[in-house]
């Protein structure tokens, strides 16, 4: 039996979080319907790195193929769950703080970009979930007609981007130090401002720092090198700037990880914050 199958159509999946933009921990299934209609029309699902893409075993230029398959089933589209199998995709993803519910996909609403001939889908907020799914893609027959018309596979994206935090640097004094110059500086262009002391939830006291109105991404690889530096030359302003003759009190401050990720209120605002403490 000889088969001719002819690519229907490509999704890829970026995101800014990691060191490639390759999207991991991410699964695409077809839903029942279009399962079954894959199934009886001879469509196959190829996974790849970086999303999936449908071919079909036809003969038939695709948009006559696509009518038929309308005609036959009812059906004007294919539609697909993105199921999530990472722990912290909702923190290191820059969704709203504390939503819960489904992303949506369409076809019908995406954004042709001139420079790369991707097909961007936007993602739509929807307060409810369908199969546990983290998105569902509706894929319309309509919209893949012209392009194979053209003998041209449609490219769709989905393109998802790093949440950005408040970074927030706790210092517990365990060795009495003086503290009272103490700065974080760094060759970014990130400062940090010195708080004061403030009581942890634990009873210790601390002097910590924070980033203020700079939110920092987070990132799959450590991007940024901060030190925690003291000197009489130094501005406690959080300039991050290092002065002659400073000492380091901690060299390389760890950079804020998804896993720990906090939601404080800001002035009536769910604002996504990253506390890290430091003993010294």
């Amino acid at each position: 039996m000889t088969t001719q199958y002819q690519q229907v159509f490509r999704i890829a999946v970026s995101h800014s979080y990691f060191e490639n933009g390759v999207c991991t921990g991410l699964n695409y299934v077809a839903a029942p319907e279009c399962e079954k209609c894959m199934n009886r029309f001879g469509f196959k699902i190829r996974h790849w790195a970086n999303g999936f893409e449908l071919f079909v075993n036809t003969r038939q230029p695709l948009p006559q193929y696509l009518d038929y398959i309308s005609e036959c089933t009812g059906l004007t589209g294919f539609d697909f769950y993105i199921l999530n199998a990472s722990a912290d995709f909702f923190s290191y993803t820059d969704l709203p703080v504390n939503w819960v519910g489904q992303l949506i996909y369409d076809s019908s609403t995406a954004v042709a970009d001139s420079e790369s001939g991707k097909i961007i889908l936007k993602a739509a907020f929807a307060d409810f979930t369908v199969n546990r799914a983290l998105a569902c893609i509706r894929i319309s027959f309509k919209k893949m007609v012209p392009a194979a018309g053209e003998n041209q596979c449609p490219q769709f994206s989905i393109q998802f981007t790093s949440r950005s935090t408040q970074w927030q640097y706790y210092v517990i004094n365990k060795s009495s130090l003086d503290l009272e110059n103490a700065v974080i500086v760094s060759k970014s262009a990130v400062t940090f401002q010195k708080q004061g002391k403030t009581t942890l939830p634990n009873g210790e006291e601390a002097v910590w720092f924070s980033s203020s109105e700079q939110l920092i991404p987070f990132s799959e690889k450590p991007k940024y090198k901060f030190d925690l530096v003291s000197s009489a030359g130094n501005d406690s302003t959080g300039t991050g700037k290092r002065s002659s003759g400073v000492r380091t009190i901690f060299k390389s401050l760890p950079n804020a990880s998804p896993a720990r990720m906090a939601v404080e209120n800001n002035n009536g605002q769910s604002q996504a914050v990253s506390p890290m403490y430091i003993y010294v």
